[in-house]
């Protein structure tokens, strides 16, 4: 009988029901979507060469993308949840009037709030059927969107339906039904049966807002909302690190104290502007519109919060496969590269660190000991090869010559007497602005410089033409955007820098050669 009477007020009352089913299908199409995004990577993998596309230093692009989805997902349920929940109230205070008429009749407030429960359930359902099949679409887009911005083409395609993504969705779809059930059999519960026959004659009560104190509140508001953009201007985007986290939560009391505010004004502002006040005039009219106004800020606020992830999320997706494809071609101009750093085996800072952190002075002895046997190792190695790291992996691979159509080694040293601070000072800029800070390591590690011969052999094996220099020269060789006013002033023709003794000055070249395949 419950059943019959929910069914038949889901088909009486579609247009009250129809603000929570668009909702929660939206909600459950996007929250679908954005997390089906991880189990596309099938799509890619398939295709030839797709994996040293997205493959780098053992992380997928993919894997990155999960974890800031996952995130993410956090967010949207949240925000999903609490406009479930409103949707869920409008439809309720809608109805008031109805329920009373039941508990009028003879129903108690337990069978009318689980005739209120089947509805919400039905409803419930048909929107997730809806929004999960709206949110396969959507993921179907999204993966030829992604395929684009990271320039792959994808040559075998099929439909892809993510499992994973479903039971994903149905958990948070089941947990944000269950928090609107407890919220609806309380509500109803709670109320008398004279607030229900009468509540569409009731407004909403109104808190008094002074207008001392909602300035006082835009005022701050508007300075926590500069000083959250100004942290997450601080690679806030880039390491989801502090800055973020403190940028989002400055965010979310800023964004609600702005609209709690300017709310506040608006009413205010009504009330001043006599030829809009007095048209039409009605006994309740300034009452109706201040409770619509009361209730309107904290969903603006919510959908605001969820503008924003939505922005932080996609700038930093579109950076990535920016980075990913754009510079794809700059960053792998070999198949491979190898690199090694004697730097790791430096035993002068071994020393410096107190034996307690060894366990004792032998384990410290041991350790340093060890330490010098590799480098005695790497030393003779070296010898034995006259320094050619080709020559010593050609010995240990019969088939080299077959494999590898052409290799260069570039050897990378230190100045002993020129720090990258000297340097950076000596050119007027400091280390924050390429990348670095004063109080890092980079700080006083010597200037790294490449023999002219390598770093031809390398520009030769990548397919640049070779560069000339005269034997008192430097040019500069920069790959980073953020240090490329430093390395024009560092390049600037006529400069002289002394590097180990001897004077060098700049030849005005500055070129972009990457010595080595990175990931970025």
């Amino acid at each position: 009988m419950l059943m019959k009477l929910a069914l038949r007020n889901v088909r009486r009352s579609m247009r009250d029901y129809a603000v929570y089913f668009v909702t929660l299908t939206l909600g459950v199409a996007v929250f679908y979507a954005f997390n089906a995004i991880e189990d596309s990577r099938v799509l890619f993998e398939a295709q030839e060469g797709a994996a040293n596309v997205f493959l780098a230093s053992g992380a997928s692009i993919f894997d990155i993308l999960a974890q800031v989805m996952t995130y993410f997902s956090v967010v949207v349920a949240v925000v999903l949840g609490f406009l479930v929940l409103y949707a869920n109230r409008f439809v309720v205070r809608a109805r008031k009037k109805e329920f009373g008429t039941y508990l009028l009749l003879g129903m108690s407030p337990r069978q009318v709030s689980s005739v209120v429960l089947m509805e919400t359930l039905i409803v419930g359902v048909i929107a997730l059927l809806a929004g999960l099949g709206l949110g396969f679409l959507i993921s179907q887009a999204i993966a030829f969107a992604t395929a684009g911005l990271i320039g792959v083409a994808i040559s075998d395609y099929h439909l892809l339906f993510s499992a994973r993504s479903a039971e994903l969705t149905l958990g948070c779809f089941a947990l944000i039904f269950v928090v609107v059930a407890l919220f609806n059999a309380v509500q109803i519960s709670r109320c008398k049966l004279s607030t229900l026959l009468s509540a569409n004659s009731r407004n909403e009560r109104m808190p008094v807002r002074n207008p001392i104190v909602c300035l006082i509140v835009f005022v701050l508001s508007c300075l926590i909302l500069a000083k959250a953009y100004a942290e997450l201007n601080l690679d806030g985007l880039v390491y989801f690190g502090e800055h973020f986290r403190i940028a989002t939560a400055l965010m979310l009391i800023g964004t609600l104290s702005l609209f709690w505010s300017a709310s506040g004004f608006f009413i205010l502002l009504v009330q001043r502007l006599r030829g809009v006040y007095f048209k039409g005039l009605a006994m309740f009219t300034m009452r109706q519109i201040s409770a619509k106004v009361n209730t309107a800020f904290v969903s603006l606020w919510a959908v605001t919060v969820l503008l924003f992830f939505s922005i932080v999320v996609f700038s930093t997706g579109f950076s990535l496969a920016t980075v990913f494809s754009d510079q794809l071609e700059e960053n792998t101009q070999f198949d491979t590269s190898i690199r090694a750093s004697l730097m790791a085996l430096d035993i002068s800072d071994m020393e410096a660190v107190p034996a307690e952190q060894y366990g004792g002075e032998e384990a410290k002895a041991a350790a340093i000991q060890e330490v010098e046997a590799q480098r005695n190792e790497i030393h003779r190695l070296w010898q034995e090869n006259g320094g050619s790291t080709a020559a010593y992996l050609k010995s240990l691979i019969p088939d080299w010559d077959e494999r590898v159509t052409g290799s260069a080694q570039v050897d990378t040293w230190l100045a002993n007497d020129l720090t990258n601070k000297q340097l950076a000072d000596a050119c007027g800029f400091t280390l924050a602005q390429i990348g670095s800070d004063d109080n890092s390591s980079m700080a006083d590690e010597g200037v790294q410089y490449v023999s002219l011969s390598q770093f031809n052999a390398a520009r030769q094996l990548a397919g640049e033409k070779p560069i000339e220099l005269a034997t008192d020269e430097y040019l500069v060789d920069n790959t980073i955007d953020k240090s490329t006013d430093y390395a024009k002033a560092l390049g600037q023709k006529g400069r002289t820098i002394t590097v180990d003794g001897h004077e060098l000055t700049a030849s005005g070249q500055v070129v972009s050669q990457s010595l080595q395949v990175s990931s970025m």
